[in-house]
């Protein structure tokens, strides 16, 4: 019956015009066929012309005037879009994230997170894909995977891809419009670092051990610990960033072992995994070895290199302990 684009003034539809209007005891249906950009589509308006010309629609219809001069209105709801960015285990919203929403290789807006939702300023269109990416991440977390979204016809945030497989949104009705949140989740970063014998097993940790964690380059230690002889130790949550250089320091040898060398690495990034757990959490592991000390006794006699059978010999301690209590042989002693 009638076709167009809206405009800043309502169209006027003629009533008892059956070419270009609307009869007397029929029912019609309004139907937008596409939203301004920053709206949503509005649902179909079905409403019945009176004899008198007035029309009578559902309930919830907003209808002014009165009789042959009444105005039904069709109203859109506004985008209202928000991202918030948060701790994968804890759900709690982090500040320091870089963020941008792409659309192909075009930034429509970037911006830091502080804490809190941040509201997307910018006008979003319909149907159009996006991608939520983070250029940077907090400290203490790995950078999330892109998201790609859209909106629907009826002003629902659908998720397309999400390479992190976490992401979550939301819809919510409100008095101005639909709120629509997609939340970015970051996992934290997870680096164990373990001390262990160098010719033990793989499970042959060393304990006592005194080890101390400096970012490559300072003079300050960001973490110390002893090592214990159940394991490795997880570096503390908040104190490492993707992409920097740090390394280990063994400040206190265990007795019985060499000092081991520092260990230098630098801290992955998630992408950079080739297995994650059952979680899709992931883990960078450190093993520092300690080498055992040999000490090479050998009983020989003033005037020749031979070795001198049948004396019997001790290693003490500084206290008086005996350590060791051995016959020599022909052969050196270990």
């Amino acid at each position: 019956i009638a076709k167009w684009i809206s405009g800043t003034a309502a169209k006027l539809i003629e009533v008892g015009d059956e070419t270009a209007g609307v009869i007397q005891g029929r029912t019609y249906v309004i139907h937008e066929d596409f939203a301004p950009v920053g709206y949503a589509v509005a649902k179909d308006i079905v409403f019945k012309v009176n004899e008198d010309g007035s029309v009578k629609t559902d309930e919830g219809i907003r209808v002014t005037g009165s009789g042959n001069g009444m105005t039904v209105i069709m109203e859109d709801a506004p985008l209202n879009v928000s991202v918030s960015k948060k701790d994968l285990k804890t759900d709690k919203e982090l500040a320091g994230a870089v963020l941008r929403i792409m659309d192909g290789e075009n930034v429509v807006e970037e911006w830091s997170s502080t804490g809190t939702a941040h509201a997307i300023t910018a006008v979003l269109e319909i149907n159009k894909p996006y991608v939520l990416m983070e250029t940077k991440a907090p400290k203490g977390y790995y950078t999330a995977q892109p998201i790609t979204f859209f909106i629907d016809e009826e002003g629902t945030l659908k998720i397309s891809e999400d390479k992190s497989a976490t992401a979550k949104r939301e819809t919510i009705s409100t008095s101005s419009g639909k709120a629509l949140k997609l939340t970015m989740y970051d996992r934290p970063i997870q680096v164990d670092i373990s001390k262990k014998r160098l010719s033990g097993s793989d499970k042959d940790y060393v304990m006592g051990g005194g080890l101390a964690l400096y970012e490559l380059g300072g003079t300050t230690p960001l973490y110390s610990w002893i090592s214990p002889e159940s394991g490795s130790v997880s570096i503390e949550s908040g104190l490492l960033e993707v992409g920097k250089k740090y390394k280990v320091v063994e400040t206190m040898t265990p007795a019985g072992y060499v000092k081991a060398d520092d260990i230098e690495f630098t801290v992955m990034d998630y992408n950079e995994f080739k297995k994650t757990d059952a979680d899709g959490m992931v883990t960078q592991s450190i093993d520092m070895y300690d080498a055992v000390v040999n000490v090479i006794i050998s009983k020989k006699a003033i005037t020749g290199e031979d070795e001198l059978p049948a004396a019997r010999l001790q290693v003490v301690d500084e206290s008086g302990k005996i350590m060791a209590d051995f016959m020599s042989s022909r052969k050196q002693t270990l």
